[in-house]
């Protein structure tokens, strides 16, 4: 692929699209406090890969603090390792990855509210939130939860069921294994948030009915 510079057409219809999905992503964080009273009755699921656990659903402040973590790889041995993702456009190195931490705590919304466990309220305990889809947990981990892998990278399914943090630290490590098969965005830097465009379409599955454009 020819390197893009900030003028890009695809690079700034990346761009619009960002603004407008964090903003709306970042707004709704507001209203944890209300989906508090909610999560008593949120599902979870039987007949899937693990089997829901009991846990105590961590508060907002906790889980800030989780996400700012796993965007920079902090979370050590409670998370799994994340695969290294390339770097520039074409890409000619590899480095640790890191994502950008608005993004992850979007997805973490966007895809639970930022829940874990089915509890009615921070503190309390409940069992794992588990999807229709049988997705798990805050970042609704679906693939891999049979095998433990999605392509190199490794986890382990029972604690993306029972571990707050290293459910989230497996949705990083997921996003960042999208990275990796994706097409680039502009020069392929990670710390640029619209460059994880087509990453985070493929978090879900590269299909259609994931793109962001699909009304």
């Amino acid at each position: 692929m020819t390197e893009a510079g900030p003028t890009d057409p695809q690079e700034l219809r990346a761009r619009a699209f960002w603004r407008a999905w964090l903003s709306v992503a970042c707004a709704s964080l507001a209203a944890l406090a209300g989906w508090n009273e909610a999560r008593a009755g949120c599902p979870s699921t039987a007949g899937c890969p693990e089997a829901a656990v009991v846990g105590v659903e961590l508060c907002d402040a906790d889980m800030t603090s989780l996400f700012e973590l796993a965007a920079e790889a902090g979370l050590g041995s409670a998370a799994p390792d994340y695969p290294e993702i390339g770097i520039g456009n074409p890409s000619t190195s590899t480095v640790p990855a890191t994502i950008p931490c608005r993004l992850l705590k979007s997805i973490g919304w966007t895809e639970s509210a930022w829940t874990q466990f089915c509890a009615a309220g921070c503190g309390l305990s409940g069992s794992t939130i588990i999807s229709f889809d049988c997705g798990f947990g805050v970042t609704q981990i679906t693939s891999g939860m049979s095998t433990g892998s999605m392509g190199s990278f490794l986890f382990d399914p029972a604690r993306v069921a029972a571990e707050t943090d290293y459910n989230i630290g497996t949705g990083a490590g997921i996003l960042a294994a999208k990275w990796r098969v994706v097409p680039y965005i502009g020069d392929n830097q990670p710390d640029v948030v619209e460059h994880w465009y087509y990453a985070t379409w493929a978090y879900n599955g590269f299909a259609y009915v994931n793109n962001p454009n699909n009304p």
